[in-house]
């Protein structure tokens, strides 16, 4: 993604769930306004919301992004 120059109007995430706010930080400035970042698996099946929350890395990325 470091590669990619830009400017991109849409920029969708779909992959390592424990880095998708990595991959927003590196996609951000390459979108210019009105431009749009679509992220897959946001709800995570409710895992970011359970009570206890789950530990597991991928639902940790999940809500660091979501936090985001």
């Amino acid at each position: 993604m470091k590669e990619f120059p830009g400017p991109f109007d849409l920029v969708f995430i779909d992959a390592n769930k424990r880095e998708y706010s990595e991959y927003y930080e590196l996609m951000i400035d390459k979108i210019p306004s009105g431009g749009l970042i679509i992220a897959d698996d946001v709800l995570w099946d409710g895992k970011p919301w359970q009570e206890p929350q789950p530990q597991d890395k991928q639902t940790q990325g999940i809500v660091a992004f979501n936090d985001k």
